[in-house]
């Protein structure tokens, strides 16, 4: 919703246009690493760039390309070593490294045409806490686990107690012993 509506925002401004019906949702677990990627730009000549708009409203510029053979120019903003921009035949990609949390956000990637932003792709990354809990799927099987351990147990334990040992003499040399149960 929040995303839709911010689009619709800045295309009613005409800051931007947009050349993409629909975003693509990302999910990715914090600490993680995440490659976004903008298809079918490797024709155009112009400036390629990508940006990233927070939940705020913010739009800044991640990293731009002059044509999609050149070297990337990332922002001072973003020259951790996290976010790495690059392409091939096919797609304009963004790679963030260690993604934390301040990383949400709708993510695009355009070019410009007469001094005007068209984007291309859109793509809305959603950084999650990493779960600490076991699934239930793992909850489930250690219960299993650890009750039929008990019951081997008890199994034995019983056993070795009813165990009665009865000695036969065979042949005044011979001792043998039985066990009953």
């Amino acid at each position: 919703k929040m995303v839709t509506s911010i689009l619709a925002f800045l295309c009613s401004l005409s800051l931007i246009s947009v050349s993409l019906s629909e975003f693509v949702i990302v999910e990715v677990q914090h600490g993680g690493e995440v490659s976004l990627l903008c298809s079918n730009l490797s024709r155009f000549i112009t400036n390629v760039f990508w940006f990233k708009m927070d939940q705020r409203s913010n739009a800044t510029k991640i990293a731009s390309m002059m044509t999609t053979e050149s070297n990337a120019t990332v922002q001072e903003e973003y020259k951790d070593g996290r976010f790495q921009m690059s392409s091939n035949t096919t797609h304009v990609s963004l790679n963030i490294s260690e993604v934390n949390f301040s990383d949400s956000g709708l993510y695009f990637c355009g070019f410009y045409k007469n001094s005007d932003a068209v984007i291309f792709d859109a793509t809305f990354l959603q950084v999650e806490e990493v779960s600490r809990l076991p699934d239930l799927q793992t909850i489930i099987l250690g219960s299993i686990i650890g009750f039929l351990v008990m019951v081997i147990v008890m199994l034995f334990m019983k056993i070795k107690s009813r165990r009665k040992g009865i000695i036969i003499k065979i042949d005044d040399k011979i001792l043998q012993t039985i066990f009953l149960f």
